[in-house]
C-alpha cells in the first residue's frame, strides 16, 4: 500500500502528515547505496578495515592490501569503480555546491523526488554582503538539502565546494565562484561557509564533506593557446608569503584541498605541510590522464 493510501486510512490530519512523512524516510533509506562498512552490508562488516575500533592507519593498511593494482589505479579518478569481491560499491567524489546543489558535477541527479535544489545568489554577490551569519546559514541550508539528497540516492556526500582561489584578474571567467580579491573576506567566507556545510557536530562527524578549490594561482582557463592544464603558475616570495597566511586561516575548515592544475602544486603541498594540513590534498578529476601523456609532477604526487 502507497504511503498516500495508507496516510488517507487515518483521519486526523496530524497522523497523516506524520505517516506520509515517515513512509518517506522509509523509502528513501531504502534508496540510499550500501557503502562499504555499513552494517547491513555482510560482505565487509566482519573485514578488519571496517572494525571501528581498529586505529585508521591499520584499517587503511588492511583495505590496500586486499586491492590489486588495477583497482587501486581505478580508484584515483573522480568516478571511483566498485569492487564487488569486498562489498564495496562505485562512488562519485565529483558534486558542486557553490552556492546550492548542482547537477554540473555527476554525483548529484536532479528528478522525481528532487526536481531541484534552492539556488542562492553567485557567491562573490553574497560575499559583498560581509555577514558570516550568512554564510554560514546558507551552507547550513545546502547541506541540508545534500542530506536529503544522498538518503534518496541521488547525490553524494563529497562537495567541491568553496571556491576559495583569489580573484586576481576579472577577466577570468570563474571570478564569480569565489568571494574575491580580498584574502581576509575570502579565509573568512570559507571558514563561515564550510562551517555551514560540515557541522558543527561533535566527534568529527560530517554532514558533508567539503572541498577548498582551486587554492591558489588559477586564474587562467583557455587564452592565446594555453589551458589551464599545461599552464605553470610562477609567483613570487611576496605572493608566496601571502598565500601561507592564507592556508593558516583556513587550513582548520577544510577537509579536502584541492590545486593540481598546474606546477604550482609543489607549493601548496609544502605550505600545508608547514602549517600541519591534516586533511586531504587531492587532484582535479581526470589529472590521473596527465601521468599517461608525459605531464611533469613533483615526486610527491607520483605513483
Amino acid at each position: 500500500m502507497s504511503c498516500y493510501n495508507k496516510a488517507l486510512l487515518i483521519g486526523n490530519k496530524v497522523v497523516v502528515i506524520l505517516v506520509f512523512l515517515l513512509c518517506l524516510v522509509h523509502s528513501s533509506e531504502s534508496l540510499r547505496p550500501l557503502f562499504a562498512c555499513d552494517p547491513a552490508n555482510g560482505l565487509t562488516r566482519t573485514l578488519r578495515f571496517c572494525r571501528a575500533n581498529v586505529p585508521i592507519h591499520v584499517r587503511v593498511q588492511d583495505l590496500l592490501g586486499r586491492l590489486t593494482l588495477q583497482e587501486k589505479i581505478r580508484n584515483l579518478v573522480n568516478n571511483a569503480a566498485a569492487v564487488p569481491r569486498l562489498g564495496i560499491g562505485g562512488y562519485e567524489w565529483w558534486s558542486e555546491a557553490l552556492h546550492g546543489i548542482s547537477d554540473v558535477g555527476p554525483g548529484a541527479k536532479f528528478g522525481g523526488a528532487f526536481p531541484g535544489a534552492t539556488s542562492f545568489p553567485q557567491v562573490i554577490t553574497t560575499a559583498a554582503s560581509f555577514n558570516q551569519s550568512l554564510w554560514e546559514e546558507i551552507g547550513r541550508v545546502v547541506s541540508d538539502e545534500a542530506r536529503a539528497m544522498y538518503n534518496g540516492g541521488v547525490a553524494g556526500l563529497t562537495y567541491w565546494s568553496p571556491n576559495v582561489n583569489i580573484l586576481r584578474d576579472p577577466r577570468w571567467g570563474r571570478g564569480q565562484e569565489t568571494p574575491g580579491e580580498d584574502p581576509i573576506v575570502a579565509a573568512k567566507y570559507a571558514a563561515s561557509y564550510v562551517r555551514g556545510l560540515q557541522g558543527t557536530a561533535a566527534g568529527n562527524r560530517l554532514k558533508v564533506a567539503a572541498c577548498c578549490k582551486h587554492y591558489t594561482a588559477y586564474d587562467l582557463d583557455n587564452w592565446n593557446g594555453v589551458d589551464r592544464f599545461h599552464f605553470n603558475a610562477k609567483v613570487n616570495l611576496l605572493h608566496i608569503l601571502y598565500i601561507s597566511n592564507i592556508v593558516y586561516s583556513k587550513k582548520i575548515f577544510c577537509n579536502l584541498l584541492s590545486n593540481l592544475y598546474n606546477q604550482f602544486c609543489m607549493f601548496c603541498f609544502k605550505v600545508c605541510m608547514h602549517v600541519s594540513f591534516q586533511n586531504y590534498i587531492f587532484a582535479i578529476h581526470f589529472e590521473a590522464n596527465f601521468l599517461l601523456f608525459g605531464r611533469k609532477m613533483p615526486k610527491i604526487f607520483e605513483i
